[in-house]
């Protein structure tokens, strides 16, 4: 138990510490939260977008899309299924337990006496089953509401059931007309659980069965040979990506024909589910890799304040740090001491970029939405106060390797000959017979970060308005 009294000394010695230099310890929390918390976001936003799957699915990880390509034009990307493709799959596939598919378009919902434009979403009878999903009031919509002729069933998206019926559990079997036509609502899905993909379309308003299209005047969704079907299977227990990528490759013979000018199906992909979230994966991902490149400047000007400020403070203590160790005290022991108050500071700066992230966040998500909706893309910060777990680990990690890391080397510096901390110090480096010290260094560093970071901002910031005033040539009410 020695070493945990002797731990909780070095917390305590560093509260007080901190406590008693509030300067220099409120320049490395400014600046770290700002870096942080834009990091936070940034890496957020990607990670969502790239790697997550709605919340509420079941084993996320065993879902795969199954896509077309034309290897002669790889420049026209990967696209989906007719509804006569999936259809001749999924009745020979041996593969995939389940496999659903959907596809969205635009309608008028009236759930009382006005209409309202809103998102529509046809599902096939194994989508929901597929995806695991448990709705929050009701039943999900299943194989006996996808037959042709049978009672046209909805289910409400959980922020439309709030809005329009403000939460009441009586909206089961409520009547709510779609395009005109009479449905009546049968659950309501989860909170979280707007769609599989985030597209210009925006999220779902509620969802249809696939044979309720052509009643409800989509016609052709089940005929037409385009390509409009999103397709997600379920594998196997045991099942691997590469085994099922192996067995998927003859079924693209025994597809329906489908064609759009040049553009032929030659192959079916297998790729994860959860690189649906972005359908243009690849067109976005350098503007991504942009905005992470932003943040990460940002951090790195934080880190040199933050060395900066661990310099300064430590050049402030270099008459404690020799009268400590004059007095006997170890150099492990000063440096365990230091150590300990950067990572007291690295935890409060944990917190200050926990709270400027969720701030930056919900500023982000009050813009009206972008030709990629930006209100969705920071989902996983919007909770509120509230992170998402995996960030919540990047920001405190980033918080206790910051200012660990950035003020060991000053630690060292100021450890390595303690007595001779009542004497300065001359400058060791030399460039063209001028002395220079780390101090200047790190400044000139510091100012070399500073007009990186303007540059680039500037950069980006002329893309976002060049982007703004660009007329997508539809009426947009928004």
């Amino acid at each position: 138990m020695e070493w945990l009294r002797s731990v909780w000394d070095d917390a305590w010695r560093a509260v007080r510490s901190v406590r008693a230099q509030r300067g220099t310890v409120a320049v490395v929390l400014v600046s770290l939260s700002l870096g942080i918390g834009t990091t936070a976001v940034g890496y957020g936003t990607m990670n969502w977008l790239l790697n997550e799957s709605p919340a509420g699915v079941v084993d996320p990880d065993q879902l795969v899309a199954v896509q077309l390509q034309d290897r002669r034009h790889a420049e026209a990307g990967r696209f989906g299924l007719s509804f006569p493709q999936y259809d001749s799959i999924r009745d020979a596939q041996q593969t995939f337990v389940n496999l659903g598919a959907y596809v969205k378009l635009s309608g008028l919902v009236s759930y009382r006496a006005a209409g309202n434009a809103a998102i529509l979403e046809f599902v096939t009878r194994d989508y929901f089953t597929m995806l695991g999903i448990r709705p929050v009031l009701g039943r999900l919509i299943g194989a006996e509401d996808d037959v042709l002729g049978a009672p046209c069933a909805v289910m409400l998206a959980y922020n439309g059931w709030r809005a329009a019926f403000a939460g009441s559990p009586d909206v089961l079997g409520a009547a709510v007309r779609v395009n005109g036509h009479p449905c009546r609502v049968v659950g309501v899905a989860p909170k979280d659980f707007t769609d599989y993909t985030v597209d210009w379309n925006g999220p779902t308003d509620l969802w249809l069965p696939m044979s309720a299209a052509a009643p409800l005047g989509v016609r052709g969704v089940r005929t037409v040979s385009a390509a409009v079907m999103t397709v997600i299977g379920r594998l196997r227990p045991g099942g691997a990506l590469l085994v099922a990528r192996q067995q998927a490759s003859p079924w693209i013979r025994h597809l329906p024909l489908f064609n759009i000018g040049p553009i032929e199906a030659t192959d079916i992909v297998l790729t994860p589910a959860r690189e649906l979230r972005l359908l243009a994966r690849r067109r976005a991902m350098p503007a991504l890799r942009a905005t992470l490149l932003v943040c990460g400047i940002v951090l790195l000007a934080a880190c040199f304040n933050v060395v900066a400020a661990f310099s300064a403070r430590l050049d402030v203590r270099r008459r404690e740090i020799a009268m400590r160790s004059a007095l006997g005290a170890a150099r492990v022991r000063i440096l365990r001491q230091l150590l300990t108050e950067h990572a007291v500071i690295g935890l409060a700066a944990a917190a200050g970029g926990a709270a400027v992230a969720a701030m930056v966040a919900r500023s982000i998500a009050a813009w009206p939405p972008l030709y990629l909706h930006l209100k969705m893309t920071v989902r996983t910060l919007e909770t509120p106060g509230v992170l998402d777990a995996r960030t919540a680990v990047v920001v405190i990690g980033l918080g206790l390797s910051v200012t660990v890391l950035g003020g060991l080397l000053p630690a060292l510096t100021a450890t390595r000959h303690p007595l001779s901390g009542l004497r300065p110090v001359p400058p060791r480096w030399t460039w063209a017979g001028v002395r220079i010290s780390g101090r200047q260094i790190l400044l000139i560093a510091q100012v070399a970060v500073a007009v990186a970071l303007v540059v680039v901002a500037s950069l980006c910031g002329r893309s976002l308005v060049r982007a703004l005033r660009v007329d997508p040539e539809f009426a947009d009410p928004g």
